[in-house]
């Protein structure tokens, strides 16, 4: 099978080749070049890999591939790479897939617990600079105001219950992360 239609598990192998044999730079490099030639239901179940590099310009680059069908592995991907609450909120501020991705990414930043996949409890998503509750209230109301579907619903309950640990986790940044052991 061609890694042009691998989904994550026929990519983890080649990607932790990649990752010991050549870094993290050219593993981004190379995964974002490869991700792009992807479908966009697949390239959305691979886009955590994006994250595994550590490399900064993952957030860039899922600000711009980020495309319909969102699920919340691209939040979750942006979140491991700890975004500020600026690039986060202007995420918020669009009306398509960067605001699923911004309401994803602010759910899956807080502290590890047990019901978390042991990469991303390792990874421990976090904002870099988080914003104010007051902001961060008021910008979901706006979101909420403007697009008031059951996932955005549902997103925006789910952040304000637990935006005090959302905004106050602290987690180590341990990059490369380790993957699971493979089969």
């Amino acid at each position: 099978m061609s890694l042009f239609q691998a989904d994550s598990r026929a990519l983890q192998r080649p990607f932790r080749h990649r990752l010991a044999a050549d870094g993290p730079t050219r593993t981004y490099e190379w995964l974002v070049e490869l991700l792009e030639a992807q479908a966009p239901r697949l390239r959305g179940q691979n886009v955590l890999y994006v994250a595994l590099t550590g490399d900064s310009r993952g957030l860039d680059w899922i600000a711009e591939h980020a495309a319909s069908p969102v699920d919340p592995s691209w939040g979750v991907a942006a979140a491991m790479l700890h975004p500020t609450w600026e690039r986060v909120h202007g995420w918020l501020r669009t009306n398509g897939s960067l605001q699923l991705v911004g309401l994803d990414a602010l759910l899956a930043c807080r502290a590890p617990c047990a019901s978390m996949s042991p990469v991303h409890q390792r990874c421990a998503p976090t904002l870099a600079e988080p914003g104010s509750a007051e902001d961060v209230r008021l910008c979901l109301a706006e979101v909420l105001a403007e697009r008031n579907t059951p996932r955005v619903r549902e997103a925006v309950g789910a952040i304000d219950r637990e935006l005090d640990v959302i905004l106050r986790a602290e987690a180590p940044r341990l990059w490369p992360p380790d993957l699971p052991a493979q089969a």
